[in-house]
């Protein structure tokens, strides 16, 4: 295993992980935006870009390669920030799913405490987290981030309840676990649809949707073109 090499006065690691397939603007900036809203200054963003998820049948579009080489490119403008490529590493290996739990464990085994570890989820994730794999393990190991992109805490908090598998101490954990972070409306499918098949109309949109490295990057490979397919 390569441990990840981690920016000067990192702290806590927050997890960020992904398909990253393509990188887009709101990968950078909403990780930030929950970042500061949970006052944690002296936290890296380390992103991990997933092999395969358990939960997506279909492989990313891009090669893990280019996909690290985009990842790269946008996080230039991130400060403490990093990336560790640990589950596509496993994957060579070992053609399986990449499990968050599995994930921590080698970040704990890599980077040992004082360090903290959280893990930045969506709304959206932190509502089905009871199905993930082992997830009060998980909770051990790396305590949630969970982004709050509109709307309010008390609907991810009576989701979390209705599910039934959380004790009162554990869902008081969620609460304080919750941070507001803006709205975005970008999607990585949407923006694959729109290089699928170049059009001028599209040109803004993808401008303000991705960094213009990786959007360079993306164009001088010919990545996402329907005629293209992945040579892994």
């Amino acid at each position: 295993m390569i441990a990840p090499i981690l920016p000067p006065g990192c702290q806590t690691i927050i997890l960020v992980g992904g398909t990253f397939d393509p990188v887009h603007l709101a990968h950078t900036s909403l990780p930030r935006a929950a970042r500061a809203a949970a006052h944690l200054d002296d936290a890296c963003l380390l992103y991990v870009p997933a092999a395969r998820s358990p939960f997506k049948a279909d492989a990313p579009r891009a090669s893990d390669a280019d996909r690290i080489a985009m990842l790269s490119l946008a996080i230039r403008s991130v400060p403490q920030s990093a990336i560790w490529t640990d589950e596509i590493d496993r994957a060579r290996t070992c053609n399986a799913p990449s499990y968050t739990i599995d994930t921590l464990h080698r970040l704990r085994a890599a980077v040992a405490p004082p360090t903290d570890l959280r893990l930045l989820i969506g709304a959206d994730q932190a509502a089905s987290f009871h199905k993930w794999s082992d997830p009060r393990a998980i909770l051990a190991l790396a305590r949630p981030l969970v982004m709050l992109r509109g709307g309010d805490s008390t609907t991810v908090l009576g989701s979390l309840k209705a599910s039934g598998f959380w004790t009162p101490d554990e869902l008081a954990m969620w609460s304080r676990s919750v941070v507001p972070t803006p709205l975005s409306s970008i999607s990585s499918t949407h923006l694959r649809d729109l290089l699928a098949t170049p059009d001028p109309a599209s040109e803004q949109q993808l401008a303000e949707s991705l960094d213009p490295a990786v959007l360079e990057h993306i164009r001088s490979r010919g990545l996402y073109r329907r005629e293209n397919r992945v040579i892994r």
